[in-house]
């Protein structure tokens, strides 16, 4: 029994404590050794006791720095994508401001054909993915709109200007430097729809030009003219009473030429709007001026139109008319309300994007600091 409880004694110690066994007397030195034993013992089960918790500490160590390194490959896979999509959604923008620009730009009044070509160059540019290697040059008839800098390059995008279906000029694109391949070549699906729908926009301004100079200059042309345009055109006495509308009220409002020339011109205009045109065509009136103003006309099916007025006076032996040239202004608005919109998600991303990074940053720093 006292050999088994004596397994770690050395040979040297276990001799020695047989030989005092034999003398009682030498018991205090027996009892000696066995403690001085025990604290040997206890002290190599502390060590391993150490060593056991400094494993386990490395080991939750280790997990822990695989946590913070997964977290950190989920916190930038977020944002890559959240990257992703501000940049579609800004790329968006430039363009709705792009065409909304121009398309302010065509609804003045005193603007020349070569004013719109000349301000659209940097409108455009501005709208394309790569703006700072992207040139503009824009054929309008007998002009050539162009900066100083431009040039021709392998890598282009055009869209024909058309006036009804006659071809009267074009708008060109180019890249400087070759870039990836996307929808035509290194060019985006929505530019080729931008680029479409500005060309549209210049060609319906030269087609009201055309109409408003041919007003001015022949009585003769004004009938032919105004009912092949794409607008409505009314003349109206200074009561608002119509005496002349063209074809194309037919297209917007709804209404025949026949229940359109009976009704006043404040009739299909929302209660809303009647003051402010009142205002305008008095300003028109007073300054023999043009003017442009904005209201909503009811369709024949109820609902209504936004629509955009440019009025001057005609005198015509002595009796005044006003003459109203109206565009629907139904896709302008929404590229306007769009606009907006897509800012206010943009916005909304960004603030996505910046406390995503707040979190995760705060959940790597807490778990190795717990």
């Amino acid at each position: 029994m006292i050999d088994s409880k004596l397994n770690t004694v050395s040979p040297s110690e276990y001799k020695r404590l047989k030989s005092l066994l034999r003398d009682p007397k030498d018991i205090e030195e027996i009892i000696s050794i066995m403690e001085q034993k025990v604290i040997e013992l206890s002290k190599s089960k502390n060590s391993k006791a150490e060593d056991l918790k400094r494993i386990e500490f490395k080991k939750a160590e280790l997990k822990l720095q695989e946590a913070a390194k997964k977290l950190e490959e989920v916190r930038e896979k977020l944002e890559n994508k959240i990257g992703v999509s501000t940049y579609a959604l800004r790329e968006r923008i430039k363009e709705l401001t792009c065409l909304y620009g121009i398309s302010q730009l065509a609804e003045k009044v005193d603007i020349s054909i070569q004013d719109l070509l000349k301000q659209s160059l940097d409108l455009i540019r501005s709208a394309w993915q790569f703006p700072k290697i992207t040139y503009v040059r824009i054929q309008f008839k007998e002009l050539m709109i162009k900066k100083d800098d431009f040039l021709t390059s392998k890598w282009k995008q055009e869209a024909p200007i058309r006036r009804s279906n006659e071809i009267i000029g074009k708008i060109e694109v180019y890249y400087k430097k070759e870039k990836p391949n996307s929808y035509e070549g290194p060019f985006l699906k929505e530019e080729r729809s931008l680029i479409n729908a500005i060309a549209e926009v210049i060609g319906r301004f030269a087609e009201r030009k055309e109409v408003e100079q041919e007003l001015i200059e022949s009585e003769e042309k004004y009938r032919t003219l105004v009912n092949n345009v794409s607008d409505i055109i009314i003349e109206t006495d200074l009561e608002g009473n119509r005496t002349f509308v063209n074809p194309q009220i037919s297209k917007i409002t709804g209404y025949d030429i026949e229940e359109s020339i009976l009704k006043n011109k404040f009739d299909l205009m929302h209660p809303d709007d009647r003051e402010n045109v009142k205002r305008a065509i008095g300003k028109a009136i007073i300054n023999k001026s043009v003017v442009s103003v904005e209201y909503r006309t009811r369709h024949k099916e109820g609902y209504y139109i936004p629509m955009l007025a440019r009025g001057m006076v005609k005198d015509t032996n002595g009796t005044l008319k006003i003459i109203f040239i109206m565009s629907d202004i139904t896709e302008i608005k929404k590229a306007r309300d769009l606009i907006i919109e897509e800012n206010k998600k943009l916005e909304e991303l960004n603030n996505i994007k910046r406390s995503l990074i707040i979190r995760v940053s705060h959940e790597l720093k807490t778990p190795l600091n717990s």
